[in-house]
This record gives C-alpha cells, structure tokens and sequence, in this order.
C-alpha cells in the first residue's frame, strides 16, 4: 500500500515492490524484532522507492524531461511564461480529472499529505486511498501519453 501510494505508474509499484522483498530476503537474517515485521519490511520499501526516485531523477537529467515525472510537474504554477509541452499538457490532464480526484491527488503531490491525513480528510479507508491515488496517476500517465 505505501509503494502503491507513491509511485507513479504500475511499472514502478511493480519494480520497487520486488526489489524491496528481496532485500528483505537477503536480510531477513538481520531482523531483529525491535519493532513490528511491517515496519521493518516498509523501511526496505521506503529505499527502494528513494533509490528508483533518485534513478529516474538522474535518467531525467540525462534526456528530455519523462513525462511521467507528476511528482515534479505538480507543483508548477499554470500562471508562468515559459511553460513546456509537457507542463501544458499535464495541467490539461488535470484539468479533466473529476474535481475530487484532482483534489485528492494534488493533496498528496503538492500539499505533501500523508494516507492516513488523505484517509482522514477525505473520510475513507487508507487502502481506499491508495488505490485512488495509483488509479488517478495512471489515468494521468495514459492521457500524458495520448497527448506526447
């Protein structure tokens, strides 16, 4: 739930979902007990997540800025000159998103909510918000797509 809740397409969930269980593997040894087994196994999750940010921020420095890059894109005001394609094209993908979706996922994005804060506010179950929040984005991914 927590990968699904802060990546930004299936691809990603999927990749940082199996590295994350095969360090946990190769250190299960290591665990320890000093907190709960999910924690634990969250923690690798977290890094893995962290380690592919940080694998597609420099593959994004290399090329032409990823379209699929919303954790960056988000938080550009619609009111700037120099706006890029992409930027365009995002706020117009964002645009067609159902008012409560755009507000569910710019409460993450930009606003920086944790689930249980986007559970509280928007009164429904953590699992239920993250699915919403991995739906939205890759119906933001596939129109990103449609219109590259």
């Amino acid at each position: 739930m927590f990968v699904a809740a802060n990546a930004c397409s299936e691809e990603q969930i999927e990749e940082v979902c199996q590295a994350a269980w095969v360090a946990v593997y190769e250190h299960l040894s290591d665990y320890r007990g000093g907190g709960t087994f999910a924690a634990w196994v969250k923690g690798f999750a977290r890094n893995c997540l962290h380690k592919e940010y940080e694998r597609r921020r420099r593959e994004r420095a290399r090329h032409a800025p990823a379209v699929c890059a919303l954790e960056d894109l988000l938080a550009i005001d619609p009111d700037q000159d120099d706006h890029d394609h992409s930027t365009l094209d995002l706020h117009g993908c964002l645009a067609q998103l159902h008012p409560r979706a755009r507000k569910l996922i710019e409460a993450r994005h930009v606003d920086g909510l944790s689930l249980s804060s986007l559970a509280q506010r928007f009164r429904r179950p953590m699992p239920a918000v993250a699915t919403a929040l991995w739906r939205i984005r890759t119906e933001l991914r596939r129109c990103l797509e449609a219109r590259a």
